[in-house]
């Protein structure tokens, strides 16, 4: 009899144990959503032959299209296991950044917990097609301005450290929907580029019209400034 006591307790801490357990493993609603911080410049304008060469000229950008072949989350957690996955959705995600619509649902269940560090990695795709376009505008005095295309070609992956909206831990519970919103700061990827390097970037004749076209074959030398700060340009804020 005097060992029932014991046992009573030790049965009763291993069910508390069990329950914990089974907590940590409960799915919490994760929505991945996609947008842009753009990108305004102004500045003195550079000479291209105009006859209106005494106004300001600037350039943005405000429109971008990001394609994405898997998502990769990794997680560490104060309690519980550490989480990875790599997403399976069936499809690329094709995300319009000004509208920050997506041609998909991106939503995952994610065990709950609190998360004192998630890493997330954006595969880029791989296809002959760019997995990253940035449009604008580029203005030379008033009434002189050209698209502006930039474009990304490369299969790249793209980790990000996110973090919260607001404390130290990212918390992600059963029945409450979390949101991870996914930003390209255009502004720090244009940061080294002013409107006088741009006025001197040669022009692209596409469908008739002259573009202002930055990629690995046209004006190869701004697109290498731009490529460079890409990795650096992601962050992802959960709330």
């Amino acid at each position: 009899m005097k060992f029932t006591i014991p046992v009573i307790v030790f049965a009763f801490l291993a069910t508390l144990s069990s329950c914990k357990k089974d907590e940590l493993t409960l799915p919490a609603d994760v929505t991945f959503s996609f947008g842009m911080l753009p990108v305004y410049v102004d500045g003195t304008l550079v000479d291209r032959g105009y006859e209106d060469n005494s106004a300001s000229n600037f350039f943005t950008i405000d429109k971008g299209f990001l394609a994405i072949e898997a998502i990769e989350f990794d997680g560490r957690r104060d309690e519980g296991k550490d989480v990875f996955f790599i997403s399976d959705l069936g499809k690329q995600i094709l995300a319009d950044l000004e509208s920050e619509s997506t041609n998909i649902d991106v939503r995952f269940d994610v065990p709950q917990g609190v998360y004192n560090r998630i890493d997330v990695t954006l595969h880029l795709c791989s296809d002959k097609d760019a997995s990253l376009i940035l449009e604008g505008v580029m203005s030379w005095g008033n009434q002189n301005s050209a698209p502006i295309r930039f474009e990304y070609c490369y299969a790249d992956q793209v980790r990000v450290r996110a973090k919260p909206r607001s404390g130290n831990s990212i918390v992600l519970q059963k029945d409450k929907l979390s949101k991870a919103r996914v930003e390209l700061d255009a502004q720090f990827m244009f940061r080294f580029i002013n409107p006088g390097v741009l006025s001197e970037a040669t022009l692209v004749k596409i469908d008739g019209q002259d573009v202002l076209l930055i990629n690995s074959k046209n004006n190869i030398s701004i697109f290498n400034q731009i490529a460079n700060r890409l990795g650096n340009s992601f962050s992802v804020v959960f709330e």
